[in-house]
């Protein structure tokens, strides 16, 4: 997170928020920030420092989304509101907005069902429910709502995943905030080692993910449509697409070594998901293999395919943890490392030597390697920025991206780790990535840069006058 003066100037790193959602001013220079989409509420001082936990979530209050985001100073300093919830597709009543006292550490929910709460000096709660906008009058004194909340504006563009709803208010009255659809229309290309892309005849969807057969021939995509998501499978010869899941809130697919089954994650509730398998054909129903709080999208299985990488959240944690889960005998899933390993994405390498993964130790995401399941220290691959790590079926090419860079690095065989210069393939716009076994193509989901802006921006003055007359306010 950094600063920078509204008369410009250099800017200045306040502290590190690898993904950060939201952060409040507060009047004694003192930011109360969440610096993780996976953790809670912290402060940091203004002039710069290292952030002071202020919330940790838990399941025992609630918290079985494991997150809470967009924090917002009460005037005085001595209290913080918050929304509590996120992931894949939560419906509005899955957050609520709560209140911490700086202090004491004590927390109480103030509204059910909402997000991004916003203090306003006319003495009223605004957030978001959903794309509809309510207020309610509220003492900030006591903290506490003193009446009912009421929708004053609706339309309003909003993140399921995030709960960012797209508002905001001035001090004077001057309301902004965006309308329009959460996604573009996207399609799937192919691309050479070159860039050159070509195509497929598959529909047009708002894919959000794709992942390779082992034999190159099928594509496991992810669909997210409206409030659901649902693993697909598309045929590269046959130019089919197939839907394998049907009960919504899917996401992620991971191929089983041999093709024939494909992993993902199914969300329950708040918080609490299951990890399943279902056969890449179609045939027979998808079957539960773990279940609990915490858990997040599958990664990767093991080349023997008798384990399978997972990342997990346990309530109080600050980043998701890299967790393996046996296949046979008795399925408890475990830490992959000691201590666990965090990273956004990781991946084993064909030989079952190596773990590739992404994280953002330095606060930058880089690509690291490790040996896989371990124990072993780890080397750093990427050198400026790297996401996504894919191994090609050799195991003698590690790949990633670096924003719309494609990247590869060689990787020397052997029972020591030894990795080249990594190269830039090409550069394309895109929204996710994967190489073909050999690793000569890539696979990437598209949206029209020179698409017609759906999103628009509205500005409303002396906004105030409408908002107290519409909901009274002591």
């Amino acid at each position: 997170m950094k600063k920078i003066a509204i008369a410009g100037g250099p800017a200045v790193t306040i502290c590190d928020a690898p993904a950060g959602r939201g952060a409040s001013w507060g009047l004694d220079n003192t930011i109360a920030l969440v610096p993780h989409f996976a953790g809670g509420v912290s402060l940091a001082p203004a002039s710069g420092g290292v952030p002071r936990v202020l919330t940790k979530p838990d399941e025992k209050t609630g918290d079985r989304s494991g997150s809470h985001r967009w924090p917002e100073w009460l005037p005085g300093g001595e209290t913080v509101l918050y929304a509590v919830g996120g992931g894949p597709a939560s419906p509005p009543g899955e957050y609520h907005i709560e209140a911490v006292t700086v202090k004491t550490g004590e927390r109480r929910v103030l509204a059910p069902g909402g997000a991004r709460p916003r203090y306003l000096p006319t003495g009223h709660l605004l957030y978001g429910l959903g794309s509809t906008l309510m207020a309610a009058p509220f003492d900030a004194r006591q903290v506490r709502l003193t009446g009912p909340a009421v929708p004053v504006l609706e339309g309003v563009s909003w993140s399921s995943g995030s709960g960012m709803v797209d508002f905001d208010v001035s001090d004077t009255g001057a309301l902004v905030y965006l309308t329009g659809a959460e996604t573009r229309e996207q399609w799937i290309v192919s691309a050479d080692r070159k860039g050159v892309e070509k195509p497929l005849p598959a529909p047009r969807r708002p894919y959000v993910g794709v992942r390779v057969s082992p034999d190159g021939q099928r594509l496991a995509v992810n669909v997210s449509e409206g409030r659901t998501g649902d693993v697909w499978v598309y045929d590269l010869a046959r130019t089919t697409l197939t839907r394998l899941t049907f009960q919504g809130g899917n996401s992620g697919a991971v191929w089983t070594p041999d093709g024939r089954r494909i992993a993902f994650l199914r969300r329950r509730e708040a918080g609490r998901g299951e990890l399943l398998w279902v056969a890449a054909d179609g045939s027979g129903q998808p079957e539960v293999l773990a279940s609990g709080e915490g858990l997040r999208s599958p990664q990767s299985f093991s080349p023997d395919g008798k384990s399978l990488v997972f990342a997990n959240l346990t309530f109080g944690a600050s980043a998701t943890r890299m967790a393996i889960l046996p296949l046979e005998g008795e399925r408890k899933p475990r830490p992959l490392a000691d201590p666990p390993l965090q990273a956004f994405r990781a991946e084993a390498s064909p030989g079952s030597t190596w773990l590739a993964y992404d994280w953002a130790e330095t606060g930058r995401s880089e690509v690291y390697v490790r040996p896989f399941p371990g124990p072993g220290g780890k080397w750093q691959v990427s050198t400026e920025g790297g996401y996504n790590p894919r191994w090609s079926a050799s195991g003698r090419e590690l790949f990633y991206n670096n924003g719309r860079r494609i990247l590869a690095v060689a990787i020397e065989p052997g029972s020591t780790f030894r990795a080249g210069t990594p190269q830039v393939l090409f550069e394309a716009q895109f929204s996710a990535y994967d190489v073909s076994p050999d690793g000569q193509r890539f696979y990437l989901v598209k949206s029209a840069e020179e698409a017609p802006q759906v999103e628009q921006a509205h500005f409303v003055l002396e906004w105030f006058e409408e908002l107290k007359a519409r909901v009274p306010a002591p």
